[in-house]
């Protein structure tokens, strides 16, 4: 299990964020929260992995992260996923 290190923010810079995400994106992270991995979330949305990445990829500025797992930490920090 990872450990929820605190991420600095407000429940305005939340809701900015959660706004800013797509529904995919939204999905990915959900998916990722789940503790699922990159193969597993491009089956359970039916699109390729690489498609997954990319979804990632767009997710880490939105959400000033550089790392899935901080993605992940965020989403679950303020309810994202």
């Amino acid at each position: 299990r990872m450990a929820m290190a605190p991420v600095e923010g407000t429940a305005r810079d939340s809701a900015r964020v959660r706004g800013s995400l797509t529904p995919r994106e939204k999905e990915v992270l959900g998916l990722a929260a789940k503790c699922m991995k990159t193969s597993l979330i491009a089956r359970r949305m039916s699109v390729s992995t690489q498609t997954v990445r990319t979804h990632f990829k767009n997710i880490y500025p939105k959400l000033g992260v550089k790392t899935r797992t901080e993605a992940v930490i965020f989403a679950m920090q303020n309810g994202l996923h």
